[in-house]
């Protein structure tokens, strides 16, 4: 009998195990793909990007197995670095909370070789690249061309974006420039010189002719710049 006993013990304790080891399994399951899929969809939406540009990391941790294709969720955060927070709301069961990093698959611009800070790219230095990046994708004015300038050192692989790499001044300081000055429908035109370098979009400091003391205006073409119109009372 003690024999007996003891077999059914073992069983008991195989039954045991087998059973912790499903619940544990269950704990580790992974968020299913086509749940994953909603929320990659979502994630695409707010980047205006195409769903399947979309990468998904959960990381290494435990979802309930109760997770379904259906499951609502939530979407939480800007997406800073490319994190979420996703809430899970299975109806009948608790909400869980996890967090997601979300990368798009985008065109690169990496240093072809170790580059000295001020360096003006040209096509040697450049090597394009298809590369995960963690956020949002940079826009294409972000990346770097032939001419731009580097703001410091780089080794070789580094990605070339703003502001590692920025686009060369379209106005160079003490050139001629044409200062525009609009309130209304009214636009007035004036000379002045360039006290800084400046890029597209950038303030800079321009003399206007035959006057002392210098303005301040948004940089609009390559000797245009554009003063800031006067507030009404």
């Amino acid at each position: 009998m003690r024999s007996c006993g003891s077999v059914l013990a073992v069983i008991g304790l195989l039954a045991g195990a087998a059973a912790a080891r499903a619940q544990s399994a269950a704990a580790r399951s992974e968020v299913p793909a086509g749940l994953a899929a909603q929320v990659a969809a979502r994630v695409a939406a707010l980047w205006a990007v195409a769903p399947e540009a979309v990468h998904l990391d959960w990381g290494r941790r435990s979802f309930p197995a109760g997770l379904t294709a259906t499951t609502p969720f939530r979407l939480l955060g800007r997406g800073d670095g490319g994190w979420f927070a996703v809430v899970f709301e299975p109806p009948g069961s608790p909400q869980t909370a996890a967090r997601v990093r979300a990368g798009v698959l985008d065109d690169a611009e990496l240093a072809a070789r170790p580059l000295a800070a001020g360096t003006r790219l040209a096509a040697e230095d450049i090597a394009r690249t298809t590369r995960l990046h963690w956020g949002r994708a940079p826009s294409a004015a972000a990346r770097a061309e032939v001419g731009w300038l580097l703001r410091r050192a780089v080794a070789a692989g580094t990605p070339l974006d703003s502001p590692v790499a920025v686009p060369p001044p379209l106005i160079r300081v003490g050139r001629p420039v044409r200062l525009l000055a609009t309130q209304g429908d009214v636009t007035v035109s004036l000379g002045g010189t360039a006290l800084q370098d400046g890029r597209l979009g950038q303030r800079i400091l321009v003399r206007p002719d035959g006057r002392r003391l210098a303005v301040s205006g948004t940089v609009a073409d390559s000797d245009v710049v554009q003063l800031s119109p006067r507030r009404s009372p």
